[in-house]
């Protein structure tokens, strides 16, 4: 049976590596990401199909910007324009409506400064197809700043409530709406680094490896250099100056104690400062410098090695800050769903309403109804009920939460972000042939047990992928909340496998229904089609089993 490619499939798949800086054009002007462009393509090649006279003006875009977009992208829009009125020509003329500016109530709902005003819609028809469209590789669902993510969270308690829900988040807002703002960094000069563009946690790990006094100590227990490296590494890891290591712990040299926080502020940080450690090298490139302030910064070695570390200090606080934030949305798994439902939708931040039940039928345009996800390579489409989608989307909150920098596209300055992310998923692209046996006489096209199988795993794997995260993240030491109610890491490992397990068994039985019941009804109506079907076919001799 083809199910040990899907085992092999089930990874934790959420996007965790977060690029600080967006890449070196995100420090100089506004604009069109690459995904940006391909939903303005999907918009246009869409409404041709549609047969609009004019597609580009029909998608509320510019002729001559639209000109300038690289065809390989326009070629990515048409083959999801050609799934998507393939399988949902109901859909009417598609307008890009993801750069528009929409009203924000959060401001007036709670008296915070959320000045966000970009639609959660990015293309639609104005009515029931208002799509937010998420790539297919993974996707970003929200990070807002404290403000804005305090908005959502308290638009979605007074929704839950209002359906008669019960929940405190107080602890939750507080954290929002008072700390999270507070973990931030002004004058960016070099970037947090750690990824392909070198910055603070780069430079001191450079110092940290090379410059301390650590090594020594640890070689007096270790003389294998990898093997203190690799304990150097191991250590950060725990801090966010390293990538993190789900298997930390294993790397960690016996009879050496891990750096402690304690240990890394007081002493390690403090040596850093006032070392002869040149930061010179990691800073941005002078002409993205923007203030005299900036400009006399970078020419002062000491104050560079301070602001190095005021980022490193900020990436410390984000790990508690995600410790305790995500520790309180595990206490209630209903209200999640009203949290990434709002995240979503934008169905109190467009409209003011934060009583009326989900979903949201109203003719806000800005206000998302429908997730679309799309495979930019396939051109494979599947469209699903915010509100549907949300309800079994709850764990994201917890299993995909990241507290983070985001640097701003027009102010470099290094804001913490409240970031929850769509993790990766298949979606199969159904035609006539995929689908299994078409019969010209009966007219009607009946499934491969490979197809059954695909359609059933794409239901459950949402599910399997958030056990495996819960399972991955107790590997990781950091975030030991996830075992609350477990006597021990043991205990928690048996539940995560008893889930697994209950879950292959109702998609195995699903899948056997389902095989059965339509070689059932293939018996009744072309039995030689059924006996192809399953592989047997009647000679001379007998019955020869040919597949």
């Amino acid at each position: 049976m083809a199910l040990q490619k899907y085992v092999r499939q089930l990874r934790p798949i959420q996007e965790k590596y977060t690029n600080h800086v967006e890449q070196v054009q995100t420090y100089l002007t506004e604009s069109d990401t690459e995904q940006d462009l391909v939903e303005k393509t999907i918009s246009v090649e869409y409404n041709k199909l549609k047969g609009s006279s004019d597609p580009i003006a029909d998608a509320l875009l510019n002729a001559a910007e639209y000109s300038k977009i690289k065809p390989n992208l326009v070629e990515q829009g048409k083959r999801v324009a050609q799934q998507l009125h393939k399988n949902h020509s109901q859909i009417g003329i598609l307008k890009h409506l993801g750069r528009g500016n929409a009203t924000n109530n959060y401001g007036k709902l709670y008296g915070v400064s959320a000045n966000d005003t970009t639609p959660k819609t990015d293309i639609g028809d104005g009515g029931a197809y208002n799509l937010s469209l998420k790539e297919a590789a993974g996707a970003q669902l929200m990070s807002p700043k404290g403000a804005e993510s305090t908005g959502l969270v308290q638009s979605a308690v007074d929704r839950y409530t209002s359906s008669g829900g019960k929940v405190d988040a107080t602890k939750a807002l507080s954290l929002l709406n008072e700390e999270l703002d507070s973990l931030a960094v002004k004058e960016m000069v070099l970037t947090v680094g750690g990824g392909k563009i070198k910055g603070a946690k780069d430079a001191f790990q450079d110092w940290y490896f090379n410059k301390s006094d650590r090594r020594s100590i640890i070689t007096k227990v270790e003389k294998n250099r990898k093997k203190q490296d690799e304990h150097m590494k191991a250590e950060l890891s725990v801090h966010k100056i390293t990538k993190v290591n789900r298997k930390y712990k294993d790397k960690l040299i016996k009879g050496v104690s891990a750096l402690s926080q304690n240990e890394l502020r007081n002493k390690y940080f403090k040596q850093f400062i006032g070392s002869e450690y040149s930061v010179k090298g990691f800073v941005i490139p002078d002409k993205y410098l923007k203030t005299d302030n900036e400009k006399e910064l970078v020419k002062d070695n000491k104050r560079l090695q301070e602001k190095v570390v005021e980022i490193l200090d900020i990436a410390i606080r984000q790990t508690k800050f995600l410790s305790s934030l995500a520790n309180e949305f595990t206490k209630n798994d209903e209200f999640t769903k009203y949290v990434i439902y709002e995240a979503a939708s934008g169905h109190a931040k467009f409209t003011g309403d934060v009583k009326s039940a989900p979903p949201y039928t109203g003719k806000e345009t800005a206000v998302a109804k429908k997730i679309m996800t799309y495979d930019k390579n396939t051109g494979a489409v599947e469209l699903e009920d915010i509100w549907k989608w949300s309800k079994k989307s709850g764990g994201l909150l917890v299993d995909s939460l990241s507290i983070d920098f985001k640097s701003s596209r027009t102010s470099r300055a290094g804001y913490t972000k409240f970031a929850v992310s769509i993790g990766k998923k298949v979606i199969s692209l159904l035609n006539d042939y995929q689908m299994g046996f078409y019969n010209e006489n009966t007219q009607n096209t009946y499934q491969t047990l490979q197809n059954i199988i695909d359609e059933e795993y794409l239901k459950i794997y949402p599910t399997l992928n958030n056990i495996m995260n819960e399972l991955q993240k107790l590997d990781e030491g950091i975030l030991d909340y996830v075992r609350k109610g477990f006597k021990s890491a043991k205990d928690f490992t048996v539940s995560v496998g008893k889930k697994i397990r209950e879950v292959f068994t109702k998609f195995l039985k699903v899948v056997f229904k389902r095989f059965v019941t339509m070689i059932k009804e293939l018996f009744e109506k072309n039995p030689n089609e059924a006996l192809k079907t399953l592989g047997v076919e009647y000679v001379v001799s007998g019955v020869r089993i040919y597949k």
